[in-house]
């Protein structure tokens, strides 16, 4: 006979662990109404869990808690009756932490410089430690912590910050004795604005607009354009007054 065993690995802890598996008899006939026998092994010891009966088509299914971190092994094993042989199989899993219900949001993710937006963290409920770290990675300007945050259970904090180049912004728990440590990330573009007072063109040559002013220009310029072929070029050429 033959008996394959699968389980999904890793799992969280506290999560349901769900063993399937399918038995096929060497002698050909249903696997209906057999029965194979599942142990467990973890790291605080050995059980049998008992057995699970098997379906027409050799298909079972056996649902257990994961309770405790570390390595977890399953035996399953198929006795043999009215002439087919015995079968066994083993699967292995690790149980690991939980994943920290931590959010984070910012107010815009694509800003003017010198604008001051709103970072907001949440931490869900669960995690015994409250401290969530608020840290700023300006492009060339390296990472600043903005304010290490002690969040009630549902509870959303905010952090302003000015943004003065491309940044990305994180929030990030250290972790504790059942949630892993977790960071979350949000992007930031800075752009530069200018404003232009050069209203109107005077001529047009060969697709170039020329202007004509005697104050100061000032050039509307989007350094970083969402789309290709929509950067601008400014040629500015001073004539001095005789």
């Amino acid at each position: 006979s033959s008996l394959l065993v699968d389980v999904d690995d890793p799992a969280r802890l506290g999560a349901t662990i769900e063993l399937r598996g399918r038995l096929a008899l060497s002698s050909g006939e249903s696997p209906l109404g057999s029965e194979v026998e599942v142990r467990r092994r973890t790291p605080s010891g050995f059980s049998i869990l008992g057995t699970v009966p098997v379906g027409a088509k050799g298909w079972f299914q056996l649902e257990d808690t994961a309770t405790e971190l570390g390595a977890w092994r399953y035996d399953v094993v198929y006795e043999g009756e009215n002439g087919a042989a015995s079968a066994a199989d083993t699967v292995s899993l690790t149980v690991v932490k939980k994943q920290a219900p931590l959010s984070l949001t910012v107010s815009d993710q694509r800003v003017l410089t010198g604008k001051t937006i709103a970072i907001t963290a949440e931490l869900g409920a669960g995690p015994t430690s409250r401290i969530v770290k608020i840290k700023a990675d300006k492009a060339g300007g390296g990472t600043r912590l903005l304010d290490e945050l002690t969040l009630a259970p549902g509870v959303p904090q905010t952090v302003r910050y000015q943004v003065s180049a491309n940044t990305t912004v994180s929030a990030s728990f250290a972790g504790d004795a059942e949630y892993a440590p977790r960071e979350i990330r949000r992007r930031v573009a800075a752009e530069v604005r200018i404003d232009q007072t050069m209203r109107s063109w005077d001529e047009r040559r060969n697709g170039v607009y020329l202007y004509q002013t005697t104050d100061e220009p000032w050039l509307h310029v989007k350094v970083s354009p969402s789309k290709a072929n929509k950067c601008m070029e400014y040629h500015i050429q001073a004539k001095r007054a005789s």
